[in-house]
């Protein structure tokens, strides 16, 4: 029952996920049955990252811009800006800027190992996102699996932090406390480190490709 909200999350991230990567995972999975080395590993995971970094990137900019929209409407405003001194919402909009990037990492950590542990048993996690693509077995379903799964793990954070910012681009808007200008800046860094690149991307397929061989080790 601990894993059901991951879960959840995990299947509503999929979903959307789906239509952006579904083209780059089935063209990983295709050459995944080679011996793959790390720069092989490069070469197949590199339409995915391209992929991510329009998501992650279009995340910023309508960060960026929601919020510039609502200080310049709120500069408008007779009431104009303030600092420290809103009331309920900004320490709403606040607790959750604290809150949020916990929430997230803690979610997209379990998520993840819930849907490798799934691997190493035998089940197809594919299958729990919602998204089944192909019916491979081996290492291309390791891998294909697993490039499913860090583009669901950085949308997860993603989307939260960007929820961050325009509840606070939001409360902004109503009390033009500046505080919360400053935490929707800030997640809108927090999405920005989640930009993915060739290297990092290979560096955690590798690393939970060797996580999965142990945790098979340990179900034998």
């Amino acid at each position: 029952m601990q894993n059901q909200p991951a879960l959840r999350a995990l299947r509503v991230a999929s979903k959307f996920l789906k239509r952006l990567v579904v083209q780059d995972v089935r063209s990983i999975a295709t050459s995944a049955g080679r011996n793959m080395n790390r720069e092989q590993l490069e070469r197949d995971l590199a339409p995915l990252v391209q992929t991510l970094r329009v998501v992650v990137g279009a995340l910023v900019v309508s960060i960026i811009g929601a919020t510039g929209a609502m200080v310049y409407l709120r500069g408008r405003d007779e009431k104009g800006w303030n600092f420290s001194e809103g009331s309920v919402v900004t320490l709403c909009a606040l607790a959750f800027a604290i809150a949020s990037p916990l929430m997230a990492t803690v979610i997209a950590r379990q998520a993840v190992t819930t849907t490798r542990r799934k691997l190493a048993a035998g089940e197809v996690p594919i299958n729990e996102a919602g998204a089944r693509l192909t019916n491979k077995q081996g290492q291309e379903a390791d891998v294909e699996a697993l490039a499913m799964l860090y583009s669901t793990k950085t949308i997860i954070l993603a989307s939260i932090l960007e929820g961050v910012a325009f509840f606070n681009g939001i409360a902004f808007l109503i009390e033009g406390d500046l505080l919360t200008v400053v935490a929707a800046g800030l997640s809108a860094l927090g999405v920005a480190s989640q930009f993915p690149t060739i290297t990092r991307v290979v560096n955690w397929v590798e690393d939970q490709l060797a996580r999965l061989k142990e945790d098979r080790a340990f179900i034998r």
